[in-house]
């Protein structure tokens, strides 16, 4: 992680930065749908000075429907192997905001199953307009040097909800996520790392449903 990178995000926060911060919301429980998580995305992980650099690269569309918590919302569901923490998250990410959507709207949430979700991103912040957007973080972003908690997931079981700030059709998806976006995060993952050759079978896509 580079000084650096953080800098060029925080440059350009009236132009191209994605937002990021921290909640303290409780997650409420729904009926849910289980979907294989290889038909969206596939995870790829390293050792980086100790830490755990895990890659989420979407293999298809990754819908943006509803209000936070909304049960048509999609859900991912990644089994870490062990507890672990969220010390720094980058993104390389297309958006596109449909009908009268704005790209700021489109958000993603990162917490622990069953906890709070504690880090929200969203790329296209400042962008009050419909269309495409792609976005870039130039690196990965560390959470403490922004003034941001470490994000820990006890119980190993990451959560990643994809929803709208606004709503402007009930029911129906404002926007998408492209296929082909990144989003890596730099974490510690209690026992090592390589129990992460799991997750291609121990993580769950999720998307819930009425």
């Amino acid at each position: 992680m580079t000084k650096l990178a953080i800098i060029a995000v925080a440059g350009l926060a009236a132009a191209a930065s994605a937002q990021i911060s921290g909640s303290t919301g409780v997650q409420t429980s729904g009926s849910e749908h289980v979907i294989n998580l290889a038909d969206y995305a596939n995870i790829t992980t390293q050792r980086v000075d100790g830490n755990a650099i895990v890659t989420i690269t979407f293999l298809s569309d990754i819908d943006s429907v509803d209000l936070e918590l909304d049960p048509d919302n999609v859900v991912f569901v990644f089994d870490m192997g062990g507890p672990a923490t969220i010390h720094g998250i980058g993104w390389d990410v297309t958006i596109t905001a449909l009908g009268s959507s704005w790209l700021t709207e489109a958000y993603v949430n990162f917490g622990a199953l069953g906890g709070t979700p504690g880090l929200y991103l969203h790329p296209g912040a400042g962008f009050s307009n419909p269309g495409t957007g792609s976005y870039s973080s130039g690196g990965i972003i560390d959470l403490t040097d922004n003034g941001i908690p470490d994000v820990v997931i006890a119980n190993g079981m990451m959560r990643l909800e994809f929803f709208e700030s606004f709503d402007d059709v009930s029911n129906a998806r404002d926007g998408f996520w492209h296929a082909g976006s990144v989003l890596t995060l730099d974490m510690t993952i209690v026992p090592a790392p390589g129990a992460l050759a799991l997750l291609g079978l121990g993580g769950l896509a999720i998307r819930r449903r009425r």
